[in-house]
């Protein structure tokens, strides 16, 4: 990723893998009080999930999963980015190098529930929404999409919550 001063990678072993589960469970169970049953929906170690992870100084501070729900369709689900580094662009960040993985590998479509307290992040990250709100985890979410593309929206926004 250009300009940016974290490093991105598709985690490829169990460790990476925990390592990914346990800043999420930060996120969202401690900071978001989210079941942790929930949270830890057994998917983790699919055959059709993938998971990212960003680094600052040696340290996993962003994770993302996909899942392929349909032929060249990857799902993002538990987009998760410490607290002390957003703000920084990391969750777009993060999102550019999955769109760019996707895009690489002939996936059709990028697609998520987004917290409606995040849509707009999403959007700037070119994602639309498609779908009515509902409730997932207690929280009103929206269906969003995108095609993944070679170009990614400028990183010139600050968002609130994840980037």
């Amino acid at each position: 990723i250009k300009n940016s001063e974290f490093e991105f990678f598709k985690a490829r072993t169990k460790k990476e893998i925990e390592r990914c589960q346990q800043l999420r469970h930060q996120v969202f169970v401690k900071e978001q009080n989210i079941d942790e049953k929930l949270e830890l929906d057994g998917k983790d170690f699919d055959k059709n999930t993938r998971h990212f992870f960003a680094m600052k100084s040696g340290k996993i501070f962003g994770t993302v999963r996909t899942r392929e729900t349909k032929e060249r369709v990857w799902k993002i689900e538990r987009l998760a980015i410490l607290k002390e580094e957003r703000g920084r662009h990391a969750g777009k960040d993060l999102l550019q190098f999955v769109n760019q993985e996707a895009f690489k590998k002939g996936i059709k479509k990028l697609e998520t529930h987004a917290q409606v307290q995040t849509q707009k992040f999403w959007e700037k990250c070119g994602f639309q929404a498609v779908g009515k709100l509902f409730k997932e985890a207690g929280i009103d979410h929206v269906e969003m999409e995108r095609v993944p593309a070679v170009d990614f929206p400028a990183a010139d926004f600050i968002a609130e919550g994840l980037d």
